[in-house]
């Protein structure tokens, strides 16, 4: 069973379907592939070049039977399935804690951190499944993590070391986003997402957002093409430093010594 807040990973290999309980109430999540090159398939494709003679003996049931079995292209099933009954749901339930269901990650939005400098950034809280945290990832080439950003809220800048990652808004309005480049090339986006929205931080950028709602917290599914990834803040790069390099690049010492950059560059050179 997912809930609101779960998670589920399916390693290569593995085939899985979803089968939404209630009419009313439909399935609705974010599908994340570990490829850019994605080819899925499902059953009646792996069935539609086989003999239906094949298929007979293979699947044990009759020819004539065979005969009937949809084999197009991959569609949903709009309309409850005949053999469906409220007992499928209750087998479910009471299975739902078998630990061989050990590819089901329960409530990512439970139990998140608090982010530091809560008395600068305000009240900002994440939580992260990666290989370290959830060892079904180790073969995995992805990761994610989830972030809550409440009103007038700040996610500090910051950048990922060796990954990509991309955001997708869950629920929030009016998010400040300001985005540039750490390389050669220059560059400094300034945008507002809002719920449904996605935003791309590369490798090389740093990335700041504000949540500038006066009353929507905004949650925030945070997605990254490596199984580990580093992120690191602007505020810890600057502290790591030591006290006279990081005055000498942001105040500009070079230039209280010598009155014109050419004699810099005579020096140096």
């Amino acid at each position: 069973i997912l809930r609101p807040g779960d998670a589920f990973y399916s390693p290569v290999g593995y085939h899985h379907y979803f089968e939404g309980v209630d009419a009313n109430d439909p399935l609705v999540g974010v599908a994340v592939f570990d490829t850019s090159d994605l080819k899925t398939f499902d059953t009646p494709q792996m069935m539609k070049a086989m003999p239906n003679e094949m298929l007979s003996q293979v699947l044990g049931v009759p020819t004539e039977e065979v005969e009937d079995y949809y084999k197009g292209f991959r569609r949903l099933y709009t309309d409850p399935h005949d053999g469906w009954k409220e007992e499928n749901l209750a087998d479910a339930l009471a299975n739902d804690d078998n630990p061989d269901l050990r590819f089901k990650i329960p409530g990512i939005d439970k139990g998140l951190t608090q982010a530091p400098r809560m008395e600068f950034n305000g009240d900002v809280r994440s939580k992260a499944i990666d290989s370290f945290t959830w060892k079904p990832l180790s073969k995995a080439r992805f990761s994610f993590a989830y972030t809550e950003i409440t009103p007038g809220s700040t996610l500090e800048p910051y950048w990922t070391d060796n990954a990509d990652e991309l955001l997708y808004v869950i629920e929030g309005q009016n998010l400040e986003v300001i985005r540039s480049s750490n390389g050669k090339r220059e560059c400094k986006d300034v945008f507002t997402i809002n719920e449904g929205f996605l935003a791309l931080n590369e490798i090389g950028s740093t990335m700041l957002i504000k949540n500038n709602s006066p009353d929507v917290t905004t949650k925030l599914f945070r997605i990254f093409n490596s199984n580990r990834p580093s992120v690191t803040t602007l505020h810890d790069a600057f502290h790591s430093l030591p006290e006279d390099v990081a005055m000498t690049m942001l105040r500009g010492k070079y230039y209280e010594k010598y009155e014109y950059a050419e004699d810099i560059m005579a020096e140096t050179s």
